[in-house]
């Protein structure tokens, strides 16, 4: 009787210890949230971060009563997700502070306010121009920031926004546009042209409707994120390389940013 029952002592501290396991997304929304509130975001973002607290307790709550792992899976995510998103605007808002953002050509007038409608409505398509490069060179790595005759030129890699075959944006391509939406609503005299290439040589049907799909994806996106559609205009781009190699170098998105006089028009 004795064994049996040191038996099931032993068992029951088993799945105790098994119950007391979190699963891996619930240790990476309590990391994410707490980085999160050591950030500026607890000041900046306190929507988002108020959101990520509350679905970071239900899985909390959910995750010790031990019987639903789907959704303590799915809660955590949640959490994680917008700790993160947080973590994004608390970064963009310090980022596109007017006073670390000088106007082109209006940097010894520290006393006008260089963000006003007024100054940027006078700019120049090159004061416009310079004005993007700076902007959008917050994205860091996420994106290559670069300027040609088309204007200023955000290339992103394809596979950072979307799965192979699938034109429903990753979490790391929503972050990467939510800062680009931020950027593109601060500069709302330009517009846009979103190109997004197939990666076949062939230049298949499926691959060119794929390129279509995503690019109205990303322009459905920033429509949501404060960029009126009136202003973007979606393409799908022809594939320019061959082989293994050229087809890797056209898995990828451009966003060209143009001046508010300019015409719109797919390549």
């Amino acid at each position: 009787m004795i064994r049996h029952g040191g038996m099931l002592v032993g068992a029951l501290l088993v799945c105790s210890a098994c119950a007391a396991t979190a699963p891996r997304e619930l240790v990476d929304a309590r990391v994410a949230l707490r980085e999160a509130n050591e950030s500026e975001a607890s000041i900046l973002s306190p929507l988002e971060l108020e959101q990520a607290r509350t679905a970071l307790e239900r899985a909390e709550r959910t995750h010790t009563r031990g019987n639903d792992p789907a959704t303590v899976r799915d809660l955590s995510y949640i959490a994680r997700r917008k700790a993160e998103l947080a973590m994004v605007k608390s970064e963009l808002a310090v980022a596109l502070e007017p006073h670390e953002l000088p106007l082109p050509g209006r940097e010894d007038r520290p006393e006008q306010k260089t963000d006003s409608s007024s100054a940027r409505l006078d700019r120049s398509d090159e004061d416009a121009a310079t004005w993007s490069m700076q902007t959008l060179g917050r994205l860091g790595s996420r994106a290559v920031v670069s300027r040609d005759e088309r204007g200023v030129v955000v290339t992103i890699a394809g596979y950072s926004l979307f799965d192979a075959a699938d034109y429903t944006l990753r979490t790391q391509g929503e972050l990467t546009l939510d800062l680009l939406a931020g950027a593109l609503v601060d500069d709302a005299d330009s517009r846009v042209i979103i190109t997004s290439y197939a990666d076949r040589a062939d230049g298949s049907e499926f691959e060119t409707r794929l390129a279509r799909d995503r690019a109205e994806t990303i322009r459905a996106f920033l429509n949501d994120h404060g960029v009126p559609n009136r202003r973007v205009l979606a393409c799908a781009g022809r594939p320019t390389g061959s082989g293994v190699e050229g087809w890797a170098s056209d898995r990828r998105v451009e966003i060209v940013v143009k001046p508010a006089r300019a015409t719109l028009s797919c390549e």
